[in-house]
């Protein structure tokens, strides 16, 4: 019990001597970046959206992966990620020459 008492007095000792200022400024990065709040959030984007609690196969910007480019069938992507990685892929494929 002593040794905690101590403890205690000592933190509060230290403490004691920092003004209020001191507090103040813990944490804070010397520059902050300004916060912008925007009211103009897509409408698109749901709550069920962000969380992925919707079905990608009746969602009009996802289609499904081709198997050539998937492990299995079933997998979907936005379309707009699943034209990327197909230019992705091609430019990849005209670069590697094949092993012998």
């Amino acid at each position: 019990m002593p040794a905690m008492l101590m403890s205690v007095l000592w933190v509060w000792w230290g403490l004691a001597g920092c003004s209020s200022s001191t507090f103040s400024s813990v944490g804070k990065a010397e520059k902050s970046l300004p916060v912008v709040l925007s009211d103009s959030f897509p409408d698109w984007i749901s709550p069920e959206y962000l969380m992925g609690k919707f079905n990608p196969a009746e969602h009009p910007d996802f289609m499904e992966i081709d198997i050539q480019y998937a492990d299995r069938s079933g997998q979907y992507l936005r379309k707009e990620v699943m034209q990327a990685f197909i230019q992705m892929y091609r430019d990849a494929k005209k670069k590697v020459s094949p092993c012998r």
